[in-house]
């Protein structure tokens, strides 16, 4: 006789809110009701409830709070508004405890972008997003992410060829970061 089947496992109740959490979760009801689903000022409530939900570990919670408020200041102040900068540094957070590595890498890119629409492209407030970046690239290539690892490797280099441009057309010769610039370069070149 066939054995009989198990019963799926149960999945675990949702955690209840904590009461921070459950503060922010009654902002949002309360502006939704009043100013509708893209009512700008739910952007830093939802902002609220996600570092709220990070610091409980919950971050698949943190992921949907801190992408709608992504989603509801795009709408707001447009795509590449700076508003959206300490939100996407958050979702990389969450994204890396997770171990979505699409999300951390679409992430830093939109912080990025953000950063070179607003500032240009020789721009030295360019030159925290270009590390930043490269950092990211550094670290997903010696993980093993992606499908070709290399790629990481390749698109950290060229990271750093861009920021080497902005400091030999910005700075001074003697300037600090453009020793620890060239250093991260060779690195990758090697």
């Amino acid at each position: 006789a066939p054995a009989p089947a198990s019963a799926p496992p149960e999945a675990e109740p949702p955690l209840p809110p904590t009461p921070e959490q459950q503060r922010y979760l009654a902002a949002v009801q309360a502006l939704e009701a009043r100013g509708g689903a893209y009512a700008a000022a739910l952007s830093q409530e939802l902002f609220g409830l996600g570092v709220a939900y990070q610091a409980a570990g919950r971050h698949a919670e943190a992921v949907d709070s801190l992408s709608r408020a992504a989603h509801i200041t795009r709408i707001n102040q447009g795509l590449y508004a700076t508003a959206d900068l300490p939100i996407l540094e958050r979702l990389i957070e969450s994204y890396a405890a997770l171990g979505e590595w699409d999300g951390v890498g679409s992430s830093y890119q939109q912080m990025f972008q953000i950063h070179r629409r607003n500032y240009g492209e020789q721009d030295e407030r360019l030159l925290p997003a270009l590390q930043r970046l490269s950092g990211w690239h550094i670290k997903a290539y010696l993980a093993d992410i992606g499908q070709d690892p290399l790629n990481h490797l390749e698109a950290a280099r060229n990271l750093y060829v861009s920021s080497l441009g902005i400091l030999r057309a910005r700075a001074a010769p003697t300037d600090p970061r453009l020793a620890e610039t060239l250093r991260e370069r060779a690195i990758v070149d090697y």
